[in-house]
């Protein structure tokens, strides 16, 4: 377009006429007002972009003698529908603006700061250099930051227009209805929302009478296309313009409003030019790839990749998208076209003025390449940018088939014309298709990368498992690739299988082999490429090798043997024997060990091994047989005589473990060497005849195929005449009263406790025994007749009650008058009780305490004789999760102990009380002494407490009456007792009463609590 295309003369003054007439201001007419008083209203009309199609509304402001404010996007002039050079020059002649409004037209925010400094003073300069000095600019989009400000500052504008700042009906309300004057911010003044097609000339005349009657100010109105008919949606219609213009001419008599161009409403002088480079970056030199992002693996800000844009042009819709399908990375770009009547699109490479369009050198020649998959053809579209930063079509490629697959479109362009500074290239598409492009690139053809070619590899070899495949690459061009492989099954990766050969494993049964060859070489493009090979038949079954089985031992009954299956192959592959007695197979016989049995004897064997691995047909092999198995020794053990040496006392003979198993074992006692006759059973008791000789047993084991074996125990210690007796009532009761009578009359103590409830009795025993005294028992509420006949031939110095009148009621401590003097101790519960009869007993010295859980009685009778042998207290403690109280520190810290010795397992004292313990008594030494029962703690317990005795005490231990009082006697006697079963005596038991030489035994209870078979010291099992 040139100055001749301004509209006639006679065009524009019909428009203006029309305008006036509309409007009802007679010609000629002048306004009635003789004086304005009113407050200044400045109104700007302003003009974005340099769209064509604005002549129309110079003309109009032409006619009015109004000038208007041109915000000039300089790489659009002189291109179709675009304002030119000459229309510019006739304009500012005329006297209106021309003003700044970028190169291209981009948001300015979303750039580097080089790039927009570049858009914003390259577009100054250019204006500068076709003769258009300029003050003014507008933002594109009208977005902008303060960093966005200060570059607009920077090159050399005065001020800067922003949009959507004051009141109108489509928004901003509040915001006021004019700019100040001057404005705040001179580099972002306020406007009102720009014009568009639902703008009506009321909306225009309001924005001006808004702010005459707000008190004046500066009103900037923005037009974009002046155009009637069928526009874009930023126009207003050329007589709504003129009309509106009609109207604001008369504002200036009555309402003292104007019109200015922006750079007279803010003034200042014109700035000199800031020069600035036009490119950012030199063109890409030998090799290089001027392509910014190209593998479009780094996002943008607007949805498309950085440094991408859209472009098209036509009749269509285009939907873009970022895809996971890449030809490298994990971004590509993907574009569907629908609905095609004219036109194409095409992602392209954004056209700015450097940041991201490669800058190419005028005369070479350049190599377009890009990556992509399309339903249809494609092709490039190649536009060059000039040296003021216009950009134009230059021209396009071949076309480039269709595929599923990714292939390399390639095109050398001509050589650059003169005058171009940069070049923006893309795949389109001009049907309806879907097309994904990946990996961009533009080199100087002197110096560009060759073209990796690759081959379709071949696999040779058998698919079988063990066997060897080899895969040969192909011809690939150049010579020199470099090859890596990757071998797969049923087309997944087989992991670690990367070398040229690959073996079959028992995985791959069944499925198709394949091996993807990548090419590398240094200097071309692709750098690398990857093909995959045709399958492979599918994998079948391999043949085992078969190693030679052997067999070494010696072959006898009871004899091990081993089978040693010789070399086998592959490794890993699983093994199973069968052995073979004359050929026939052994039942049971399948491990690579066999030891013959009696059936076996004179017979030869052999081994059968058989190989199996997945992937491999099964295989056996058969050793060569052994000599005739012979028959077998037994193997002895020395056997163990277990029981007391005591005339009457019942003695067992344990035989030990031989082999082989199921031995049938014969026994022969002997007294000092000598056969005793008819002695020929597992258990012996001695009689008078064996006193003070030695025992032994002879232990003689047979097994089918086996020679027969004798062994003889170590003798015993020489048969004694100790005795074992019994001290024992009708009842608890009268048993309590039986054992007292074991003591003289005259004692200091005797103790009184329930005979029905353990639970304030446990701690009587050790204090009893401390003052030599007797533990009696009565019932609840009456004091036994044979009790208080007991307690009057023992005349005591004070008899001691035990336990609360819930244990023993007030009435049996009055039938206690009379006899001694009477005390009781009592506490809240149990624990306070026990505390009770230790503080009492032992005062402030007892070296050595004691705890028991109070929750049973075993534990505390297991203690008792131990205790009572140290002069030592038995303390109550709770079980469970439950912790002592702090009194029965203060109570071991009252009696000055010093070791503290634990009762039982965790189950009955638990290890968080042991730990309190030690916390509450500091240096105390505290120890466990437990068992797997009450019987091996209460052993235990002895152990450390007695070296010898001539006595023991027997007692049941499923019950705590009979214990309770004979820990008492016993321990007044200094004598252990022990727990023990109603029917037998545990072994641990009988080997502490040899332990410590004791020659008599006393059972305390009625032959119901401790039978017959304990009187005879019978082990238990």
């Amino acid at each position: 377009m040139t100055g001749s295309s301004l509209a006639p003369a006679r065009v524009l003054t019909a428009i203006a006429v029309l305008a006036t007439v509309a409007l009802g201001i007679p010609l000629g007419a002048t306004s009635a007002r003789a004086a304005v008083t009113d407050p200044p209203t400045v109104v700007s009309l302003t003009f974005d972009d340099g769209n064509a199609d604005q002549l129309a509304a110079v003309a109009t402001l032409d006619q009015f003698g109004m000038k208007g404010t041109f915000f000039i996007t300089t790489g659009f002039i002189d291109n179709p529908g675009w304002l030119t050079r000459s229309d510019l020059t006739t304009m500012a002649a005329a006297g209106h603006e021309i003003a700044g409004h970028t190169v291209t037209h981009p948001d300015l925010i979303t750039l580097t700061a080089d790039e927009a400094t570049r858009q914003v003073c390259q577009g100054r300069a250019t204006l500068a250099d076709w003769g258009f000095p300029t003050r003014s600019f507008a933002y594109p989009f009208a977005t902008t930051d303060a960093a966005t400000e200060a570059i607009v500052q920077a090159c050399g504008f005065n001020s800067a227009r922003g949009l959507g700042d004051i009141d109108t009906r489509f928004g901003c309300t509040g915001c006021g209805f004019a700019e100040t004057l001057p404005p705040a911010d001179p580099f972002l003044t306020r406007a009102p929302d720009e014009v568009d097609t639902t703008w009506t000339l009321a909306d225009l005349e309001n924005t001006v009478t808004n702010a005459e009657t707000a008190g004046g100010g500066w009103v900037q109105l923005t037009f974009h296309h002046v155009c009637a008919g069928t526009c874009d949606a930023l126009s207003v219609d050329p007589a709504i313009f003129a009309q509106f213009a009609a109207w604001l001419s008369l504002r200036a008599a009555s309402n003292n409003t104007t019109v200015k161009t922006v750079g007279d409403v803010i003034g200042g002088a014109v700035k000199p030019v800031v020069p600035v480079a036009t490119t950012s970056t030199a063109a890409p030199g030998p090799g290089v790839n001027g392509v910014v992002n190209p593998s479009l693996e780094t996002a943008g800000t607007n949805g498309l990749p950085q440094c991408w844009a859209v472009g098209g042009f036509g009749t269509n819709t285009a939907s873009f998208s970022t895809v996971s399908t890449a030809h490298t990375g994990t971004r590509a770009e993907q574009l569907v076209v629908s609905n095609l009547v004219s036109g194409d699109s095409k992602l392209i490479l954004t056209q700015d003025l450097g940041a991201c369009a490669p800058t190419v050198t005028p005369g070479h020649t350049y190599s377009l390449r890009a990556w992509y998959t399309s339903t249809v053809t494609t092709q490039f579209d190649v536009y060059l940018r000039n040296a003021i930063g216009s950009w134009s079509y230059w021209t396009s490629s071949p076309y480039f088939p269709a595929g599923t697959d990714y292939a390399q479109a390639l095109y050398t362009t001509a050589a650059i014309p003169a005058g171009t500074t940069g070049l923006s290239f893309g795949l389109n598409l001009i049907l309806n298709g879907t097309l994904v492009t990946d990996d961009y690139a533009l080199y100087d053809s002197v110096g560009a990368p060759g073209i990796l070619v690759p081959a379709t590899p071949t696999v040779t070899g058998s698919a079988v498992v063990g066997g060897t495949l080899t895969a040969d690459p192909g011809a690939w061009s150049p010579a020199d690739t470099a090859f890596a492989y990757q071998w797969l099954a049923g087309g997944v990766e087989i992991a670690g299988s990367t070398s040229a050969t690959y073996s079959p494993v028992a995985g791959d049964l069944g499925k198709a082999l394949s091996v993807r060859v990548t090419g590398s070489a240094s200097g071309y493009l692709p750098p690398a490429a990857a093909v995959t090979s045709a399958p492979t038949a599918v994998v079948v079954a391999g043949a085992l090798g078969v190693g030679t089985p052997a067999i070494t031992g010696t072959a006898a009954v009871g004899a091990l043997l081993t089978a040693t299956p010789g070399a086998w192959t592959p490794a890993g592959l699983s093994l199973a024997y069968q052995w073979l007695a004359n050929g026939t197979p052994i039942a049971d016989a399948t491990s690579a060990g066999y030891t013959p049995v009696a059936a076996d004897a004179g017979a030869t064997l052999t081994v059968r091994v058989t190989g199996t691995a997945t992937g491999y047909q099964s295989a056996s092999a058969v050793s060569a047989p052994t000599g005739a198995v012979a028959t077998g020794g037994i193997g002895t053990a020395t056997p163990v005589i277990s029981g007391m040496a005591s005339v009457g006392a019942l003695l067992t003979a344990s035989p030990g473990t031989w082999t082989p198993a199921g031995v049938s074992f014969a026994y022969q006692w002997l007294a000092n060497g000598t056969p005793i006759v008819g002695a020929t059973a597992a258990g012996y008791t001695p009689v008078a005849a064996d006193a003070g000789k030695a025992l032994t047993v002879r232990v003689t084991g047979t097994a089918p195929g086996y020679q027969s074996a004798s062994a003889v125990s170590a003798p015993t210690a020489p048969v004694s005449l100790s005795t074992v007796t019994r001290i024992a009532g009708t009842d608890p009761y009268s048993t309590a009263i039986s054992v007292s009578q074991g003591f003289a009359p005259g004692v200091s103590r005797v103790y009184l406790v329930s005979g029905t409830s353990f639970a304030d009795a446990l701690s009587a025993g050790p204090a009893a025994a401390h003052f030599g005294g007797p533990v009696l028992l009565t019932t609840l509420t009456a004091l036994p007749a044979g009790v208080r006949a007991e307690l009057v031939r023992l005349h005591p110095g004070k008899i001691v009650i035990v336990g609360g009148t819930a244990s023993v009621s007030a009435a049996v401590a009055a039938q206690l008058v009379g006899i001694a003097p009477v005390a009781r101790l009592a506490g809240a519960d149990r624990y306070a009780t026990s505390r009770l009869v230790a503080a009492d007993a032992f005062g402030s010295l007892a070296a050595t305490a004691y705890v028991a859980t109070g929750a049973d009685y075993p534990g505390a009778l297991a203690a008792a004789s131990a205790a009572a042998r140290a002069g030592a207290p038995v303390v109550l403690v709770p079980a469970g999760g439950f912790l002592p109280d702090l009194a029965t520190a203060g109570l071991l810290r009252a009696l000055h102990t010093k070791t503290v010795k634990i009762v039982g397992g965790t189950a009955d004292v638990t290890g968080l009380t042991e730990f309190w313990l030690k916390l509450q008594l500091g240096g105390a030494s505290v120890s466990r002494y437990g068992g797997a029962d009450r019987y091996a703690t209460n052993a235990a317990l002895n152990l450390n407490a007695f070296t010898s005795a001539t006595t023991v005490y027997l007692a049941s231990g499923t019950s705590y009456q009979d214990a309770l009082v004979g820990s008492a006697l016993a321990g007044a006697k200094s004598a252990p007792l022990y727990l023990t079963p109603a029917t037998c005596v545990p072994r641990a038991t009988l080997a502490a009463i040899t332990r410590l030489g004791a020659t008599r035994v006393v059972l305390i209870g009625t032959a119901t609590a401790l039978t017959g078979d304990v009187a005879a010291l019978k082990p238990c099992a």
